[in-house]
């Protein structure tokens, strides 16, 4: 059985699920769409369940929201009461908990395993602790109360880089954190920097990463005992899991590999994205591409495992460019190709195997030309690999 945590996104992702990952353990599924797939999940996956409740910040922060995320969350009592800031600062536990045990019988209709706790995301003040002090009290009185036998899942969603950079950043979250925790029972963490797209090559990754890594060491330290979940992102929940400074890493089915706080608007992508496998990334499906893998693969010796990939890659690549589809399901079987190769060396020896996959990448790069300008500022082919690399051991 894998060790990762695959994320449903949309209705399409179930699809790739029940083809490519058939051996989760555990699936997470937005409680949005759970009346139209719940009976489409495979029977031997645990469920997680997640009731959107982190859509709010986008409330509170005045962006855009889906018409679904609405009408979803419309469907709770008091659900208007967690777009008022001042009802955030000066919560009436009553209507708080009318409107939690709305939102936590929902989920527990669906009976899955685990359950995410009601919390807002994370912000760079304090001014949200209390009411997800309150939440997570509620929830552990609901789960007491209930009958449900599953496990809380306490979320952590972090909303910007910075709130993530340092120790002085991050202690005064995990503090509040612990007594969520507590007040809860919850038996597992979800953690994630949303504003996290670790594929795209920034200058600052590096110091990023580390800071990311510290911060799930100290985490570790609060909850010895706590499950932790990290991601979704691309490599980083690789990174995490193999340090063994999280226990699942959460992935995407294809698209995305990283976290959209919920009902939230984002562009919608015009082109397709396509893996290249040998180089532990992706690039826009686009003719550019197809140029650079002609190119490409003329620097390599037509024997290498490495040459065939991209051989394969560039004979398909039309197919990619024009069916959205298919190119997810291209990305998402090469990420679990990934996957099962580190899961397949013992525990002890991940570390070491996946900086080696990552070095074979970052070598096989150095040899090719540049991508296309729409990977700026990746362009270096082994740019992603050489990032992700570093932070191994």
């Amino acid at each position: 059985m894998a060790a990762h945590i695959p994320f449903v996104n949309i209705r399409d992702d179930l699809n790739r699920l029940r083809n490519h990952y058939s051996d989760s353990k555990m699936v997470r599924v937005p409680l949005t769409m759970m009346s139209a797939i719940h009976q489409n999940i495979p029977r031997h996956m645990g469920l997680w369940i997640d009731a959107e409740i982190d859509g709010y910040d986008c409330h509170l922060n005045q962006r855009k929201l889906f018409e679904s995320w609405k009408n979803h969350i419309n469907q709770f009592q008091e659900h208007e009461i967690l777009s008022d800031p001042e009802f955030i600062s000066k919560p009436d536990t009553e209507k708080l908990k009318r409107f939690t045990c709305s939102v936590l019988e929902r989920c527990h209709a669906f009976q899955p395993l685990w359950i995410t706790v009601p919390q807002l995301p994370v912000t760079a003040d304090a001014s949200r602790n209390r009411i997800n002090r309150k939440l997570a009290a509620i929830g552990g009185e609901w789960k007491s109360a209930s009958g449900f036998r599953g496990q809380l899942i306490l979320p952590l969603v972090f909303t910007h880089q910075d709130q993530l950079k340092g120790r002085t950043q991050w202690t005064p979250k995990l503090r509040v954190a612990r007594r969520c925790y507590n007040d809860s029972g919850a038996a597992g963490i979800w953690i994630v920097d949303s504003d996290l797209s670790d594929q795209k090559c920034r200058e600052r990754f590096p110091r990023r990463f580390q800071c990311l890594i510290k911060f799930h060491e100290d985490l570790r330290g609060v909850f010895p005992k706590a499950t932790i979940i990290a991601g979704p992102y691309w490599g980083m929940n690789m990174v995490l899991w193999v340090r063994r400074l999280c226990d699942f890493p959460a992935i995407s089915l294809g698209t995305g590999y990283q976290y959209f706080i919920s009902g939230s608007f984002r562009k919608r992508a015009r082109r397709f994205h396509a893996a290249l496998p040998p180089l532990r990334r992706w690039a826009v499906a686009s003719p550019d591409l197809r140029n650079w893998l002609g190119r490409a693969t003329a620097h390599l010796k037509a024997s290498d495992a490495a040459c065939v990939d991209l051989r394969i890659l560039h004979s398909d690549l039309g197919l990619l460019m024009g069916n959205e589809e298919a190119a997810k399901k291209q990305v998402a079987k090469t990420y679990k190709a990934w996957c099962d190769k580190i899961e397949s060396v013992p525990p002890e020896g991940r570390s070491l195997a996946l900086y080696q996959d990552l070095s074979s990448a970052y070598v096989l790069g150095k040899q090719l030309p540049k991508l296309p300008k729409s990977e700026a500022p990746g362009r270096d082919a082994g740019k992603v690999a050489e990032q992700l690399m570093l932070q191994c051991l």
